[in-house]
């Protein structure tokens, strides 16, 4: 067993940066995920991140989750 193939695979969570565009949708802005998962988020008022609400199928269209 090569140990060093497993230790490239292996990435904790700080080690991923994920960048995000900002998207108006239904009216209102939203914060796009830049990566192939492609999550829209909430902005908040302070204009944070707020909560996962949705992400784009794989024809490239927004898809919400029910409340």
């Amino acid at each position: 067993i090569n140990t060093n193939e497993t230790s490239e695979v292996e990435l904790s969570e700080e080690e991923i940066e994920v960048t995000f565009i900002e998207k108006r949708l239904r009216g209102k802005i939203y914060f796009i995920s830049e990566d192939n998962d492609k999550e829209i988020y909430e902005k908040l008022p302070d204009g944070e991140l707020g909560d996962l609400v949705g992400k784009y199928n794989e024809n490239n269209r927004p898809i919400f989750f029910k409340k």
